[in-house]
């Protein structure tokens, strides 16, 4: 829920939201989330900074949704990581294990 509201606050003038699950030929990790926004996307030096504590993009908020995110996903086995570019959008990306 928290990287769909994420993407929908990144699109404050309306947008395009994505959402796509697939498999893959990773043994590793087989299943492939992606949710996928048309927003403003991120800036690149903010990029390295998404899964910090405290950190935020935002003006409102504390900053350990992302963070939060990525210890579930982690919790499972699995890896996150984020592409963007500034005025096309964003991309995160769960790669997961099978269960």
């Amino acid at each position: 829920m928290n990287l769909i509201l994420n993407a929908l606050e990144a699109m404050p003038k309306g947008g395009t939201l994505g959402i796509s699950a697939n498999r893959s030929r990773d043994r590793t990790h087989p299943i492939h989330l992606e949710i996928r926004d048309s927003g403003i996307g991120i800036r690149k030096a903010d990029l390295a900074k998404l899964f910090s504590a405290e950190f935020s993009t935002k003006g409102k908020g504390h900053g350990y949704g992302l963070l939060i995110v990525q210890q579930i996903v982690r919790d499972f086995g699995g890896t996150v990581s984020v592409e963007s570019r500034r005025g096309r959008g964003t991309t995160v990306i769960l790669r997961l294990r099978a269960l």
